[in-house]
């Protein structure tokens, strides 16, 4: 299945940076009011969003929805990614 996104309206970009973790790190704990989208660099970030396990690596990209819980119980294996907070409408 294709990885696609529908966007119903222009989204309002937040901020958006760069992001490096350090040896050990883990993803914070956060009830996120805004959609997060991830592009991945390198190495692997791993998260839970509502408890459902997540492991990204360079390459791959993911949109945090806004509303659901996101924590880290898993170290990271030193993510580097480009990350894109947003208010927006998409499916």
């Amino acid at each position: 299945m294709p990885n696609y996104l529908l966007i119903r309206e222009s989204p309002v970009v937040l901020e958006c940076d760069f992001r490096r973790f350090t040896p050990g790190e883990r993803h914070i704990a956060r009830l996120s009011r805004h959609g997060v989208l991830i592009l991945m660099l390198g190495g692997e970030l791993r998260f839970e969003e509502d408890g459902v396990p997540h492991a990204l690596r360079a390459g791959e990209w993911y949109i945090q929805r806004p509303g659901l819980r996101q924590s880290g119980r898993a170290v990271s294996l030193e993510p580097y990614s480009f990350y894109v907070p947003f208010d927006g409408a998409f499916s």
